[in-house]
């Protein structure tokens, strides 16, 4: 499996059915996040909430340097971090993310984190309504989500 090293994109390396970004892998079911002396591996379907962090460093106020990471909140509303080296590959990581696990909320507002994080079990429990209905008919999942978004902006 890891005998062909493809790159097919700035910071993403394939082996086989296998996604390297950074310190992290993608599998077809679950990432895995390689610590220096631990790893975590989560199954997508423990995916709740993630989005794009971005920490701006700088000296005497003068702007140096970006850090950007994904902030990803398993269903046990624990928060892993995946270090990205930048804005392309955070985007490209969370959109992994999002192929993996469509049923989760992504994005950041302070609105979303006080709803999803106040009533943690609720907001847990509508992602696993969420997750069921996009495995019983995932067309009408995306269909609903763009007839939600629409009724938002108006």
């Amino acid at each position: 499996l890891f005998e062909k090293e493809i790159k097919d994109e700035k910071n993403i390396k394939r082996f086989g059915n296998i996604f390297l970004y950074g310190d992290f892998f993608f599998t077809k079911n679950f990432l895995i996040k390689n610590g220096i002396f631990d790893y975590q591996i989560i199954h997508f379907t423990e995916i709740f909430w993630s989005y794009i962090h971005k920490t701006q460093h700088s000296i005497n106020f003068i702007p140096t340097t970006s850090d950007w990471k994904i902030i990803l909140y398993q269903d046990n509303g624990v928060p892993i971090e995946l270090k990205c080296s930048d804005e392309e590959e955070a985007k490209q990581t969370l959109h992994e993310i999002y192929t993996m696990a469509p049923f989760a909320f992504y994005g950041y507002s302070d609105e979303l984190k006080e709803k999803l994080l106040h009533n943690l079990e609720e907001s847990i429990i509508e992602t696993k309504n969420r997750m069921r209905e996009y495995f019983e008919n995932p067309k009408n999942f995306f269909k609903s989500l763009n007839e939600n978004e629409k009724d938002k902006n108006q």
